[in-house]
């Protein structure tokens, strides 16, 4: 049996902020299928919501499906040191293949009359 070894590395996550996040709707109003109409991307929610009155004013429509859009970076620590960091090591486990397992253990009782 093969596995792989992980180090953990203390990524956050952020809003990219050189990039704008971007709004749209879709009009999911409808008996048998949604209406299906759509606003467009946006750069601002106010401009979807303009959207949506004027759709609804014209159709009576009144449910939809908001989105949001935006791009995310992985900012690593500042003292993060990547020639550290093994890439694709495989490591084999002899005793994983010998030792028992609780679940499979327990099935076979089971069975057993």
């Amino acid at each position: 049996m093969t596995s792989r070894r992980f180090r953990f590395i203390p990524f956050t996550i952020a809003q990219d902020l050189t990039a704008w996040p971007e709004y749209a709707a879709q009009c999911v109003s409808g008996d048998e299928s949604d209406c299906g109409e759509k606003s467009g991307w946006k750069g601002h929610p106010d401009g979807v919501e303009k959207w949506m009155k004027e759709h609804t004013r014209q159709t009576l429509h009144l449910r939809y499906r908001r989105l949001f859009a935006d791009y995310a970076e992985f900012d690593a620590p500042e003292d993060f040191d990547p020639s550290k960091v093994i890439r694709g090591e495989t490591i084999e486990h002899s005793r994983a293949l010998d030792a028992p397992r609780p679940a499979l253990a327990l099935e076979r009782a089971r069975a057993t009359p």
